[in-house]
């Protein structure tokens, strides 16, 4: 090989460490990136129903798929998930409230004590979850609106999406 020639290997194009060399990297957009990556979703959902490690199949220019196990993926995620933290820390100014919303009941006491990180943990995925579920039963109430004009067979075929 000669000297100063390109590896062929990939290397690292930044890191997310606190070291002051290392390059400036938006690690909440990597995050978006990340959650909304289909195989990696798909990758987690079948976790529970899997009794063999799961990979994340990634497409590589030039080669066949490359296979990353999801607990690379996972400490991946782990490292981004910091990062983000620190960052959007930084960008807290001075409008934000002393205590967040989600922390408090509606007679603004504390739902869990403000200095436990595993008690805002949990309090924040229960909220999350509500959230989910909240969503889940919108959108199976959602239903097309049928035309009183229509006979009973033309409206169930509405409903049931057949309305072309």
């Amino acid at each position: 090989m000669m000297v100063g020639a390109p590896s062929s290997q990939p290397q690292p194009s930044m890191t997310l460490g606190d070291a002051p060399s290392a390059p400036a990297v938006n690690a909440t957009a990597l995050m978006a990136l990340l959650m909304n990556n289909p195989q990696i979703l798909q990758a987690l959902q079948s976790m529970p129903f899997s009794t063999e490690p799961q990979g994340v199949a990634v497409n590589v220019p030039n080669r066949a798929p490359v296979s990353i196990p999801l607990n690379a993926v996972m400490n991946t995620i782990a490292q981004l998930a910091q990062a983000s933290t620190r960052e959007l820390s930084a960008l807290s100014g001075e409008d934000e409230p002393d205590v967040p919303d989600y922390l408090l009941a509606d007679d603004g006491s504390f739902i869990v004590d403000p200095a436990n990180p595993q008690e805002r943990v949990a309090l924040a995925l229960h909220w999350l979850r509500v959230d989910a579920e909240v969503q889940r039963y919108r959108s199976s109430q959602t239903f097309a609106p049928v035309e009183a004009s229509l006979d009973e067979s033309d409206a169930w075929a509405v409903e049931a999406g057949f309305d072309d």
